[in-house]
């Protein structure tokens, strides 16, 4: 199996890279005006800490800056497991591994209400929406996904009426994801302060007691790693980095006075020079490949952004990043490849209730996403080691009323199957080199 029972096996070293927390992915709010300089944000529905609680390092950084003082340098990784063939020289040599990953995770109170019709006064039931892709997620070496909410212990103080913008999702999610074959998962989005620092808190513990690695903000006092996160992929070490354009839901943030922990995570601020330097650094801690996961981009728009397209475009260029894979959007955007390298704009939503049959405003779109498979192989000359790269995509659908996350191909769900394609593919014709998943 690509992911172990415990969680030591799968994170092999380092200081989380996280990601940030976002704007706007709630289930009728409008989209999002990313160019507002306005840099106030919403405070969190509940769950509010103190100022001492959210305190932090003092320093932020600055683009093409080291990690701020008070975050850990990275350290060297572990041996990666012994699952390559031996090389000439006595040595193991490197394999091609896999990687899965998948768009937002947004659990609206219609789809939690499902979840708890499905396993009546005994918590809530996931699985099942989850059970027709569970294959494919499985069969990858490292699979990532985006947790758009946070995630309740102890199914507290949950997301409570259809129209909230401020949500909270049963911990069986998690276990639903780990059964699903998960092993990271992004929690940079604009949902996270949902409910405060403690429960940034809450939902990175219940990621980890599910054997699932957290890759975003840490709080204060949480003793995870920041970054980079390195992980196991088949013998390979994968180091995956996580960014958003802003905090608390407010636009256009380059630095959080309150909480400087999470400038690192911010892309505004870091800048290509500085995703870069991260980039270098993790693979100075051992990583192979480097993957970001970006929470970025216009919502309901498949066209990315200027901003999003200089942004991929300098990143890629620079070379320290091998693939960029974006969320926030809501829609499948298309893909890029630069100098061999691949930017997935974005991946649509995975898993929610959006779509026009509850929001006559939300497109059809809403309700399609895309499974990205990225295949790195390695290519030895000269004692040197490079990657080279292949995305297939498998096109998804969420069903209603059972918000089954379906993939769609020519023959089930055609027209959700075309969509997507047309959609990665929105940039013109040898713009992406991806095909869909055979």
């Amino acid at each position: 199996m690509h992911r172990p029972t415990t969680l030591p096996t799968r994170l092999l070293a380092g200081l989380v890279l996280g990601g940030l927390v976002l704007t706007g992915c709630g289930s009728d709010e409008p989209g999002t005006p990313e160019g507002d300089p306005s840099t106030t944000g919403s405070a969190p529905s509940s769950g509010s800490t103190s100022p001492e609680e959210a305190a932090g390092p003092d320093a932020s950084p600055s683009s093409g800056a080291s990690p701020s003082e008070g975050e850990s340098a990275p350290s060297t990784p572990s041996s990666p497991q012994a699952s390559a063939s031996p090389s000439p020289d006595g040595g193991d040599a490197p394999r091609a591994f896999t990687v899965v990953t998948t768009g937002d995770m947004l659990t609206h109170f219609v789809l939690q209400e499902r979840a708890d019709a499905l396993r009546p006064g005994d918590g809530y039931a996931f699985d099942g929406m989850l059970a027709r892709v569970k294959p494919l997620v499985q069969s990858a070496d490292l699979a990532a996904c985006v947790q758009e909410t946070p995630l309740s212990p102890d199914n507290e103080d949950l997301t409570d009426s259809p129209g909230t913008f401020s949500f909270n999702a049963p911990h069986e999610l998690a276990e639903a994801m780990a059964d699903a074959g998960y092993d990271a998962c992004d929690t940079a989005t604009n949902h996270t302060f949902d409910r405060g620092v403690q429960g940034i808190r809450d939902t990175r513990q219940v990621l980890r007691d599910n054997g699932i690695q957290p890759v975003g903000p840490v709080p204060p006092g949480d003793g995870g790693p920041r970054q980079p996160v390195l992980l196991d992929a088949g013998g390979a070490t994968v180091a995956l980095l996580s960014y958003g354009y802003n905090t608390l839901n407010a636009y256009g943030t380059t630095h959080n006075r309150e909480m400087p922990w999470m400038d690192p995570h911010l892309y505004r601020g870091r800048g290509a020079e500085g995703i870069t330097a991260d980039a270098r650094a993790a693979r100075e801690a051992g990583a192979d490949v480097v993957m970001v996961q970006m929470h970025w981009g216009t919502e309901y728009q498949q066209q990315p952004n200027a901003e999003q397209r200089e942004l991929a475009r300098a990143v890629l260029h620079g070379g320290a990043v091998d693939a960029i894979a974006g969320s926030h959007a809501h829609v499948v955007q298309p893909c890029e490849t630069v100098d061999g390298r691949t930017v997935a704009y974005g991946m649509g939503n995975f898993l929610s209730e959006q779509g026009p049959n509850r929001y006559p405003a939300k497109p059809i779109t809403t309700q399609d996403g895309v499974l990205l498979r990225w295949t790195f192989t390695p290519t030895t000359r000269d004692g040197e080691t490079t990657w080279e790269q292949e995305l297939e995509y498998q096109p998804t659908f969420v069903t209603r009323p059972d918000f089954v996350v379906q993939p769609t191909s020519p023959q089930e769900n055609p027209a959700s199957f075309e969509r997507t394609r047309q959609a990665m593919n929105a940039l013109g014709p040898g713009t992406c080199a991806a095909t869909p998943l055979k």
